[in-house]
């Protein structure tokens, strides 16, 4: 993923230099599929049986973390469109959402078709 939310870099500075916001950790992760993304929007598909994933992490390292195994969303039964970006929330719908990136090659989701990213298909990097 190439960009945290602007929320969640507030979040980050809030908690790490003020220390006036909680840090509270979220226990599921889940991954978001969107059309279109920037830091203020991100356009999640909304049609055809659509849900988010919940996101299994491997092991953080030199500051990196990539899924963990397959994560296979559920089968379209409409077209979800042309898939530009992943986003990475709080909760299964709504929350918050922590990051988004966009996809190294868009990817058109008809019905009948199934979105998976294969293990450490998506990293998260701090640089």
């Amino acid at each position: 993923m190439t960009a945290f939310t602007d929320g969640m870099e507030n979040e980050i500075l809030q908690r790490y230099l003020k220390n006036t916001t909680a840090w509270t950790p979220v226990a599921t992760t889940y991954l978001g599929l969107a059309t279109a993304a920037s830091d203020s929007s991100f356009t999640e598909i909304a049609t055809g049986s659509y849900q988010r994933k919940d996101a299994t992490w491997g092991t953080v390292a030199s500051g990196s973390v990539s899924l963990s195994g397959t994560h296979t969303f559920i089968t379209a039964t409409a077209n979800w469109g042309t898939i530009h970006n992943v986003g990475m929330f709080s909760a299964s719908t709504s929350g918050n959402q922590y990051f988004w990136g966009q996809l190294t090659a868009d990817v058109i989701i008809n019905s009948g078709d199934t979105f998976e990213f294969a293990s450490a298909a998506v990293s998260v990097t701090l640089n």
